[in-house]
């Protein structure tokens, strides 16, 4: 592999270089990177960078400068297709996991790196990569992953539905400032998870190498933005209970990027200090701590810091399971009742109800404190169906994952349903989002299923006097729905299968 360096920048005086460079890959692919490197002499710990997706190298300038100043030698790059880098736009590929690690071989023979104290750090697309690479060079001892994804199907197909809103948002970004490959087009199009767009994103998931993680003993911190849009929380959850290497996991209110980026400006930001303490700890081997506090860290919307918990699991204490149930006054969440049912016409119109615009609905719950809001309780009954609690007495503090266990019949064969945990004013009628998720079914038609949906993993405080709600509807544009004209959906709850809401309450 072989490299071409301009002149440093002048930023000897503060203890640093920077270097524009030319990476060619094994292949022969120009990858165009910054050097950020140490005055000392070396040899250096070494951090790899690949830059987010749509995003120039330099966005992690700030933070390289940080890295540097504390004895680090840092390449980020831009991935293939993206700013000028050669070849093509495609995400997670095998040639782009090669990439990781033919830069962590040049910073070796090229930026005195250390072989033995390797990391890789990203945002979004760059911290999926990191973690691809690291499953795949037992090299890289320490990865920091923040707003990336560890189930690409789950990330771009939650439940079978396809997310358009975000899928369209990372084609315009390929599009505007890269060279989209012929297959992620082909991918974006599809209308459906194939077999063979379920293989590809196995394949560029790392979820599918969780063994080989656990094998090396990768330190791995995950940061995750409770409102991102593009890339949800579950399955960082999910992929953090599978790892038994040192191992954190930070939630913070905000969409995809927003809670890391201030880092980026240099402001004081607690993943990027985190991440900085991680690898101190895992690279440098300093004592400082980073190994002792409580893994998992959850900063709910209205507070000013993380609260600290020693599993996923303990952020509940708790649960709370309500009945669904009808009768003349509208829906219920109390006791478990037979006898009713609820039904709603599949796609005929949207409702109040959703899930907000990508990238800005997440920002404003996280800068504001301004989740979506719906009268909930004047959503028209032929298109969404909708419950409510009794006012509650104290403050009902949800961390995790709410589920809905649902009992429904159709008469399409297919459509999608769109989930709304809302917490309710007083008034019982304004509501604001505090969790979501779509589910496409594909069945025989008049037949019936009772199915268990886990929502997003949520961190809301709903105060004394506010109930909790559920709105169930049929469409949504934050995503497509595979809804069938003229059919619809019947909601039941039967003693043996009853329709229940689940809150997992602090």
């Amino acid at each position: 592999m072989t490299a071409a360096l301009t002149a440093p920048s002048a930023s000897a005086d503060l203890g640093y270089t920077n270097s524009p460079v030319d990476l060619t890959m094994a292949d022969g692919t120009i990858l165009k990177g910054i050097l950020t490197k140490p005055t000392t002499p070396g040899p250096h710990p070494g951090i790899v960078m690949p830059a987010s997706w749509g995003l120039p190298n330099f966005e992690y300038l700030a933070q390289a400068h940080e890295l540097a100043r504390d004895g680090y030698v840092v390449v980020s790059y831009n991935e293939r297709g993206f700013w000028g880098s050669e070849g093509c736009v495609n995400g997670g590929t095998a040639e782009d996991i090669s990439d990781v690690s033919d830069v962590v071989d040049w910073m070796i023979d090229n930026a005195q790196a250390d072989p033995g104290m390797i990391g890789a750090a990203g945002m979004s697309n760059g911290g999926g990569l990191s973690l691809l690479g690291a499953a795949h060079d037992p090299r890289i001892k320490a990865v920091v992953a923040m707003s990336s994804w560890q189930d690409e199907a789950a990330s771009l197909f939650p439940n079978g539905t396809k997310a358009k809103q975000s899928v369209g948002v990372l084609m315009a970004l390929a599009q505007a400032v890269g060279d989209p490959c012929p297959e992620l087009v082909e991918g974006a199009n599809s209308p459906t998870l194939t077999p063979a767009l379920q293989a590809a994103y196995a394949a560029a998931s790392p979820q599918t190498y969780v063994d080989r993680y656990n094998a090396n003993g990768t330190a791995i911190l995950l940061s995750k933005n409770l409102q991102d849009s593009v890339f949800p929380p579950n399955q960082d959850v999910t992929f953090y209970n599978s790892l038994t290497t040192p191992k954190k996991l930070l939630m913070q209110p905000g969409d995809h990027l927003t809670g890391e980026f201030p880092g980026l400006t240099g402001l004081p930001n607690v993943p990027w200090d985190k991440a900085r303490d991680w690898f101190d700890r895992y690279l440098r081997g300093i004592d400082n701590g980073a190994d002792q506090e409580a893994p998992v860290q959850v900063k709910e919307n209205a507070s000013i810091s993380y609260a600290g918990y020693s599993t996923t699991a303990a952020m509940s204490r708790t649960t709370k399971t309500y009945g669904m149930s009808k009768d003349f006054f509208g829906g219920r969440l109390g006791e478990i009742k037979q006898g009713w049912s609820w039904q709603i016409q599949s796609g005929a119109a949207d409702t109040c109800a959703g899930a907000g615009t990508v990238l800005i609905s997440g920002t404003l719950t996280q800068f504001l404190n301004w989740p979506p809001g719906c009268a909930v309780g004047l959503t028209n009954p032929q298109h969404s169906a909708f419950w409510q609690s009794g006012i509650f007495t104290e403050t009902t503090h949800i961390r995790g994952a709410p589920t809905v266990r649902l009992n429904f019949g159709q008469n399409g064969g297919k459509g999608s349903l769109f989930l709304y945990l809302y917490d309710v004013g007083p008034t019982g009628t304004l509501g604001q989002l505090i969790t979501y998720m779509p589910y496409s079914y594909n069945f025989a038609p008049n037949s019936w299923r009772n199915v268990t949906i886990p929502l997003r993993t949520a961190a809301y405080d709903i105060p004394p006097g506010h109930r909790v709600g559920l709105v169930i509807d049929t469409k949504d544009p934050m995503f497509y729905d595979t809804n069938v004209s003229g059919s619809s959906v019947t909601f039941t709850s039967p003693l043996s299968s009853p329709s229940t809401v689940t809150l997992p309450i602090e």
